[in-house]
């Protein structure tokens, strides 16, 4: 079987189960909510996230959301726990490996040469610790970004941007 039906079958089921376990609307696919959207009829400390992304291959798909979550809720998270997903996101090879494979499905060599790393060891050093805590997965010699985390990286790497666009006017 091929890498991109398997990933499209394992994609496929993760949506068949979020449907059983309740989480979305049989028919749609659009993330309901149990609060609204508008960010302006949201009590204090309470918010929305919700999106929907496919890889440029199209191998890799999630539509994701939360139902609303509060800032206390979240201040809750285990520090260490948060460290170690955190610490995946705090060096610019893995980012990098991240965000090429946020577009496709590559083999290790394959991302050694596009992210010019020098040696197989620092690839694989890299792709295990990603592997290790889930963000990707790897199939027949193919790495993917895993489809349950694709909203969670995006919004990792749009909170971090929207810092740096914040700190960058601030500056001019």
């Amino acid at each position: 079987m091929e890498i991109d039906t398997l990933i499209k079958r394992i994609d496929g089921l993760e949506e068949r189960v979020k449907t059983l376990e309740g989480k979305q609307i049989k028919g749609d696919n659009t993330p309901k909510f149990k609060d609204v959207i508008d960010p302006k009829e949201l009590e204090n400390g309470r918010l929305v996230y919700a999106g929907k992304y496919k890889t440029e291959d199209g191998t890799v798909s999630s539509i994701f959301g939360s139902n609303v979550v509060t800032v206390d809720e979240i201040l809750k998270y285990d520090a260490t726990e948060l460290a170690n997903i955190i610490d995946a996101f705090s060096s610019i090879e893995r980012i990098n490996i991240i965000k090429e494979l946020m577009k496709k499905s590559y083999t290790a060599k394959d991302l050694m040469e596009n992210l010019n790393f020098s040696t197989t060891g620092k690839i694989y050093h890299h792709l295990s610790h990603l592997e290790k805590i889930g963000i990707i997965a790897k199939y027949n010699d193919y790495y993917h970004v895993s489809a349950r985390f694709l909203g969670s990286i995006i919004l990792i790497f749009e909170g971090a941007g929207s810092i740096f666009r914040k700190l960058d006017r601030e500056k001019n």
